[in-house]
């Protein structure tokens, strides 16, 4: 193991950047493991006492990864409590998607949730939203109940869906008058060959059809993106500008694609463009415009802006705002203020931080970044949307600032790269299930993606 001297470095080119505990990659039992910086990579060296020593490749963007590692666990406290509860609503799915790790391994493990059992999920987690998900949710027979519930709850309707059934605008229909709020839908592109892939059959007629009818009843849509190497890099570009173009879109989340499948020498597909690599294709494809320097500088600031919310987020989730233009086209966040300025403020208090922050450290750092915000460009811009966004409170939140844009970038909990310590303290999220006891089972979020990893790690074991 590396270490760490006084400077933070283990020598050569080597940085040290902290502890926590992994996976071992053959047993898949909890190891100790260590995350350094090397030869313009930052990797993780696990431990195991009867396997001995892997390595993993974290991430090929050192400078991007080890600013926001030193930002992130110097500016998120530890005692925020996770805030979403997503809910594997039922086992029933249209589709066996080759990439669906959930329909291997959870499907034959969970009971369906009744409007009952929702009943008793959110009076016990009053402060809590819910996501409806898995397998697939519009599949559930009382989905409309349960959005119902939501509703009477004042809680917001959130669903992640394939989207087959939301062709039918009658039954969109029903839902957004039960309580949808906002749908997240699985989108890879606009061309058939990347569902062939990754969903296992054509589904674009599908996709946009549920598009057109989202649209038409003017419902808050995410489109969840999963971007496989070789597959469907070349559809990132149109899947913004679509969204561009479309209002009623109000985020991408681009998630790289988490592989499983064995190959036929025993080693795992590399499908997947890795940690933050998939940035620097965002970067390309927009021409520099969404680059991997102004999420940098950008993600520091959200840090500022989670620590002063109390909202609880993965280090490995991060965002970027558009803004769309009157006249067709966006602006980026970064336009309307000095955003390296603010990277630059943030920096230098962290440079002169001892111990851990408090209130003083962050009244001080507030009154330094009020400076960058004080023009006449960003004041109009956030006069007009706090406007917007308490008018529209009085619907939904998600009906917020309807002319932005989010790009998100988030990746899953791969017993690969888990990072259990940073795990415990700040997953977003926990996962709600029902046992085939037909008891209700809460589960911190990346537990319950490296149980259904290390499920597959097993069958494939075995097949």
């Amino acid at each position: 193991m590396l270490k760490k001297s006084s400077d933070g470095s283990t020598g050569g080119h080597n940085r040290w950047l902290r502890n926590t505990r992994s996976v071992c990659p053959t047993c898949h039992g909890v190891v100790e493991a260590e995350i350094f910086c090397k030869d313009g990579a930052v990797l993780m060296e696990k431990t195991c006492p009867e396997h001995g020593k892997s390595y993993v490749v974290l991430s090929r963007e050192v400078r991007y990864y080890s600013e926001l590692s030193r930002a992130y666990f110097a500016l998120m406290p530890k005692n925020f409590a996770p805030h979403l509860i997503t809910v594997t609503l039922t086992p029933r799915c249209t589709l066996n998607c080759p990439i669906c790790f959930a329909i291997k391994t959870l499907a034959e493990k969970v009971h369906e949730i009744t409007v009952k059992d929702m009943e008793k999920a959110i009076t016990q987690n009053p402060g809590k939203e819910f996501l409806l998900w898995g397998m697939e949710p519009t599949e559930h027979p009382q989905i409309v109940e349960i959005l119902g519930l939501l509703k009477k709850h004042k809680k917001e309707g959130l669903v992640l869906s394939h989207g087959l059934k939301l062709k039918d605008l009658d039954f969109l229909k029903k839902l957004r008058d039960n309580g949808l709020s906002r749908l997240y839908l699985q989108f890879e592109g606009f061309d058939d060959e990347a569902y062939k892939v990754i969903r296992g059959r054509a589904l674009l007629k599908e996709k946009m059809a549920a598009l057109e009818n989202l649209k038409r009843l003017d419902i808050p849509t995410c489109l969840e993106v999963v971007l496989a190497k070789g597959v469907n890099e070349d559809q990132i570009l149109k899947i913004i500008d679509y969204a561009v173009e479309n209002p009623f879109i109000r985020q991408i989340s681009f998630l790289p694609l988490i592989p499983f499948k064995p190959s036929e020498n025993g080693r795992k597909e590399n499908m997947v463009p890795g940690y933050h690599e998939s940035l620097r294709l965002i970067e390309q494809k927009t021409g520099g415009r969404i680059s991997l320097d102004k999420v940098r500088a950008f993600q520091k600031l959200m840090y500022v802006v989670y620590r002063l919310t109390k909202l609880r987020k993965c280090h490995y989730f991060t965002s970027f705002i558009l803004v769309r233009a009157k006249g067709g086209g966006y602006r980026t966040i970064d336009e309307f203020f000095d955003l390296p300025m603010a990277e630059k403020i943030i920096d230098d208090s962290l440079d002169k931080l001892k111990g851990e922050p408090g209130r003083f450290f962050d009244m001080i750092l507030m009154l330094r970044l009020a400076k960058v915000f004080l023009n006449r460009k960003c004041c109009g811009f956030l006069a007009q949307y706090i406007k917007s966004f308490f008018g529209s409170k009085k619907a939904n939140k998600s009906r917020a600032m309807p002319d932005l844009l989010f790009i998100v970038y988030n990746e899953n909990c791969d017993s690969r790269k888990a990072d259990i310590n940073m795990s415990e303290c700040f997953c977003q999220e926990i996962t709600l299930t029902k046992n085939l006891d037909d008891e209700l089972v809460f589960k911190p979020g990346y537990q319950m993606m490296m149980d259904s990893y290390r499920d597959l790690a097993g069958l494939s074991r075995i097949l």
